[in-house]
């Protein structure tokens, strides 16, 4: 019962259907979950960005974003054309056409494209999982040990 239940949630990422639709702005979800975490993120940062969907507690944060919309972006990725305000997001954008995967999972040797892949991989999956404890005398997992 439960597998059907997740299967067929899992389709609607699928079929393009969103059902679910946001009271406050009208963006629309193909999950309940979705739409509750979008739903929370609105009250309780209520200054939501058309363009990037970004949103922000305090109104003076949400304005000074919107001027970053408005500068001219000069970087420009000659692969896809998405165009950069910064060299530095341009440089770290090219990452994204490459095999290169820089940042690796100590625990289990996972390997990321981006810094921040890494930490939500580490947060999420392997630091819940007991059969990944480290060794802190050797920085690896216990499960190599063995």
């Amino acid at each position: 019962m439960k597998y059907s239940q997740n299967l067929k949630r899992h389709q609607l990422t699928h079929n393009g259907e969103k059902p679910q639709v946001c009271p406050l702005c009208k963006k629309a979800f193909a999950q309940k979950s979705t739409l509750s975490q979008h739903t929370k993120t609105r009250t309780e940062k209520p200054h939501c960005c058309n363009e990037c969907s970004r949103c922000f507690k305090r109104e003076q944060d949400f304005e000074r974003h919107k001027l970053a919309h408005r500068e001219e972006k000069t970087h420009i990725c000659e692969v896809c054309r998405k165009t950069f305000e910064h060299e530095s997001g341009l440089n770290s954008h090219m990452i994204s056409h490459t095999d290169i995967q820089p940042y690796v999972c100590k625990i289990c040797r996972k390997a990321c494209k981006h810094k921040q892949a890494l930490e939500k991989h580490v947060k999420n999956r392997c630091r819940s999982s007991p059969a990944n404890t480290i060794c802190t005398l050797i920085w690896r997992p216990v499960s190599d040990l063995m």
